[in-house]
């Protein structure tokens, strides 16, 4: 799984955010993800969103399965339906 950042990496940068501080944030919520970096909004604006937080869900065939639009990462229900998802055979 990936996360991906729209955060900027540039230190002197409005919006930024250091690798450190993402890797520390994704591992405080339980997480196991390897970040990327979006910081001009490419894939976010291809996939047509235009809200934060938003999760999203593409399968091994690149096919969407699932948008979560202001998704709550205290939420045990948003996280079980997030499981759930990423669970089922793609």
């Amino acid at each position: 799984m990936y996360w991906l950042s729209i955060d900027n990496a540039q230190p002197d940068a409005k919006g930024y955010v250091s690798d450190t501080a993402l890797k520390t944030f994704v591992e405080q919520k339980g997480g196991r993800f390897t970040i990327l970096r979006d910081p001009a909004k490419e894939a976010f604006s291809s996939l047509g969103l235009d809200a934060l937080p938003t999760v999203v869900v593409i399968g091994r065939k690149g096919k969407l399965l699932r948008t979560y639009v202001g998704f709550n990462v205290e939420s045990k229900r948003s996280y079980r339906d997030l499981m759930k998802t990423i669970d089922r055979p793609k």
